[in-house]
C-alpha cells in the first residue's frame, strides 16, 4: 500500500511538471468568450509569453504541485486497493478488464473531492491578468481580483461562502473523473497487454511501449468527457469576481451553447490533448519505475 502511494506521488509530480504549461493554455482558451482574444494554441501561447513572460505558463502550479502529486497518489492508491479487493486470491498481474474499469470509477470518485478544490485555486490563479478583449489592436488585461497564492484563494472563498465555496465545480468534476478514470486505467491496462510480446509479462514492457500506453490512455480518458472539464473551469473561473455568468451546470451549458455554439464545449481540447500524451506518459513511466525500485528495496 505504501509503495502504491509513493509511486503515485512521484508519477503525479512528473506529469505535472511536463504538462502544466499546456494546462494554462487550455484554461485560457476555455475562458475565451465570443470576443476572441486568441486564434488558437500557438497564438495563445505566444501572447501569454509576450505579455506576461514565459513563467506565466506555470501560473497556478504551486497548488497542484503540492496537491496534485498527493492527489495522484490517492488516485493510484485507491485504484490498486479497490482492484485488490475485487480480485482477492488472483495473480496481481492478471487483472480482468471489467474489474479495472470498476476500480477506475472508484478512484475517480474518491480523488474528485480533493481535485475539485485544488483545480479551483489553479484555475483562478491561471486566469489572473487574463486578456479578455482588445483596445484597438492591443489586448486589454484585467487584474480585478489578484490572489497571492492558493491559500489566499481559499481564505477569500471561505470568508465569502464558507467551506462550500472551495467546492465550486465538484459535480462537474465528478461527472468528468468517475468515467474518465475508468477509461484511463482500462485503456492503459488494455494497451499494455496488447503491446506485451507473447509469453512475457506486462511488468517487463519496454520503455517506448510503456510511454506509448500511458500517453494514449491519457488522451483517451480526456476525449470522451472533455466538455465537463470546460463546464467545471467556467464555473470555477467566475469566482474571481462579483459578477456571475452561470447559475449551475445546466445554465452553463445552455448559456455557452447559446452564445458560442456547441463547439464552445470543446474549447481547449487541442492543448489538452497535446498535454495529455507527454504528461500521462511521464505519470505511468515514473510510477512504474518508482514502484519497481521500491519493490526491490522491499519498502
Amino acid at each position: 500500500m505504501v509503495v502504491d502511494f509513493i509511486a503515485g506521488w512521484t508519477g503525479g509530480a512528473a506529469g505535472l511538471v511536463v504538462g502544466h504549461p499546456f494546462d494554462t493554455v487550455k484554461v485560457r482558451l476555455q475562458m475565451d468568450g465570443p470576443v476572441k482574444t486568441y486564434r488558437g494554441l500557438l497564438d495563445c501561447t505566444m501572447k501569454i509569453i509576450r505579455h506576461e513572460g514565459a513563467f506565466a505558463l506555470y501560473k497556478g502550479i504551486l497548488s497542484p504541485l503540492l496537491g496534485v502529486a498527493f492527489l495522484n497518489s490517492i488516485a493510484f492508491g485507491s485504484y490498486i486497493s479497490t482492484l485488490r479487493t475485487l480480485e482477492r486470491g488472483v495473480d496481481r498481474h492478471d487483472h480482468r478488464l471489467s474489474n479495472v474499469f470498476v476500480a477506475g470509477c472508484a478512484s475517480g470518485f474518491i480523488q474528485s473531492f480533493l481535485s475539485s478544490p485544488i483545480e479551483l485555486a489553479k484555475v483562478l490563479l491561471q486566469m489572473q491578468t487574463q486578456p479578455v478583449g482588445k483596445i484597438g489592436t492591443r489586448p486589454q488585461l484585467v487584474a480585478a481580483q489578484e490572489f497571492s497564492g492558493p491559500m489566499d484563494v481559499y481564505r477569500r472563498l471561505i470568508q465569502q461562502k464558507g467551506v462550500r465555496g472551495v467546492y465550486v465545480g465538484l459535480v462537474a468534476c465528478l461527472a468528468r473523473d468517475v468515467p474518465g478514470f475508468a477509461i484511463y486505467f482500462s485503456s492503459y491496462h488494455f494497451l499494455c497487454n496488447a503491446l506485451t510480446p507473447v509469453g512475457e509479462r506486462t511488468e517487463t514492457l519496454s520503455t517506448p511501449r510503456l510511454l506509448l500506453s500511458g500517453g494514449l490512455a491519457g488522451m483517451a480518458s480526456w476525449t470522451l468527457f472533455y466538455p465537463f472539464d470546460v463546464i467545471k473551469s467556467r464555473l470555477q473561473a467566475q469566482e474571481k469576481g462579483p459578477i456571475r455568468t452561470y447559475n449551475g451546470i445546466i445554465d452553463c451549458v445552455r448559456t455557452s451553447v447559446k452564445n458560442e455554439g456547441w463547439r464552445s464545449l470543446w474549447k481547449g481540447l487541442v492543448p489538452q490533448q497535446v498535454r495529455a500524451f507527454p504528461s500521462n506518459a511521464a505519470v505511468f513511466y515514473v510510477y512504474t519505475l518508482t514502484y519497481r525500485l521500491l519493490e526491490k528495496m522491499s519498502l
